[in-house]
């Protein structure tokens, strides 16, 4: 594996690239890093000192880690390593879970605002983007406090649909066209319906057809 500790502002350039904060205990990441690592691998691990003030809606706003999963991965890498090491990257996701999300040993983690502490609906903490097209890409966000089965299932059910996506195979169970989906800023958001563990695009409300101002 070629591992890449750089301010490289092509992360895409990489198979794979994990961009996180850097108050974040290297261990943690060290781990990650190590569990995937194989022949022919061009992982970029890009630490950045502070997000600072993000002025967004939620699902927007930069996580304190982002993993990025390049097309190069897909139509290079996977190709000649073979399938196998699609697996170990699904199981070294989930293991992130009780790292990052466990009530008792996952990483403490507050989003703040001038008049102070404030929930958010999906995790600040951990988001995986992975690019599809050109200038287009797919960000899977988390619930917070998701349990581990609902947030080993949203990255399966995310990397299935990536993987069907990429070997050009229609995925009848899924619920995300991503051709026609336009996204913002060339990025779609999805997460997981836990009831029916399937994914489903996250809209603004200003989105639906029920909320848009009709024309006189």
């Amino acid at each position: 594996m070629n591992m890449k500790d750089t301010n490289d502002e092509a992360v895409m350039g990489q198979h794979l690239a994990l961009v996180h904060a850097e108050f974040l205990p290297e261990e943690l990441l060290d781990q990650f890093c190590t569990e995937i690592e194989a022949e022919g691998l061009d992982l970029l691990r890009k630490p950045i000192p502070s997000m600072g003030i993000q002025a967004s809606l939620e699902i927007w706003t930069i996580p304190a880690i982002m993993f990025l999963i390049a097309r190069a991965y897909f139509d290079g890498f996977l190709k000649e390593a073979g399938r196998k090491h699609y697996g170990i990257l699904e199981d070294a996701l989930g293991h992130f879970w009780k790292r990052l999300f466990h009530r008792r040993d996952g990483v403490r983690f507050a989003v703040l605002r001038s008049d102070g502490e404030v929930k958010t609906e999906y995790s600040q903490l951990f988001g995986i983007y992975a690019e599809v097209k050109k200038r287009k890409r797919l960000k899977l966000v988390f619930r917070n406090g998701c349990s581990e089965q609902e947030y080993r299932t949203s990255i399966r059910v995310f990397l299935c649909l990536l993987d069907s996506y990429h070997r050009g195979l229609a995925d009848p169970d899924s619920t995300v066209d991503i051709d026609r989906e336009e996204g913002r800023w060339g990025q779609v958001v999805v997460t997981l319906d836990p009831e029916t563990e399937t994914l489903h695009v996250v809209r603004m409300p200003w989105e639906t057809k029920s909320e848009r101002p009709r024309k006189s």
